[in-house]
């Protein structure tokens, strides 16, 4: 019953867009010093994951999150994800470290006000378009999301 409250509560909140509104773009490197850009993405799906290392959520959506992101080929293939979080960098890449996490995670405040991120975690699905496909406050369970990804790699 808990599991069934929890798909009704995400899939009311999960929103679409009607591939209409373009997701704002960014130049902006990770901890490892790569640039990242949603240009530099076009004709691949993009997962944003805003996160914070003090939202509990947030650690036990991380795990999931880093899983899907080794099982999708680590960026090299048709699907992006990237972490976003607006700490501060050491702090950031002292708990992925600590965690064994290797996600690229962006650290920039002003990204999270463009997104006008209100909670954590919240995720956003980019199409291959460059569009916002899909967003989610909240965690989102990874075979949801994955049904998501796979919705969005065969869209436009």
């Amino acid at each position: 019953m808990k599991k069934i409250v929890g798909i009704m509560f995400l899939l009311v909140t999960m929103f679409t867009f009607a591939n209409e509104i373009k997701a704002p773009d960014f130049k902006l490197k990770d901890q490892y010093g790569v640039e990242h850009s949603l240009e530099k993405y076009r004709g691949k799906v993009v997962i944003l994951n805003f996160w914070a290392t003090w939202c509990s959520v947030c650690k036990s959506e991380l795990k999931d999150i880093e899983e899907l992101y080794q099982e999708y080929g680590k960026n090299e293939k048709e699907v992006v994800f990237l972490g976003v979080n607006d700490e501060n960098l050491q702090k950031v890449t002292e708990y992925l470290k600590k965690n064994s996490y290797t996600l690229p995670t962006i650290i920039d405040s002003d990204l999270i006000d463009e997104y006008q991120i209100r909670a954590f975690p919240t995720v956003f699905i980019i199409d291959k378009m460059g569009n916002i496909y899909k967003y989610a406050m909240g965690a989102v369970p990874p075979h949801i999301l994955k049904d998501v990804i796979d919705a969005a790699k065969n869209s436009n």
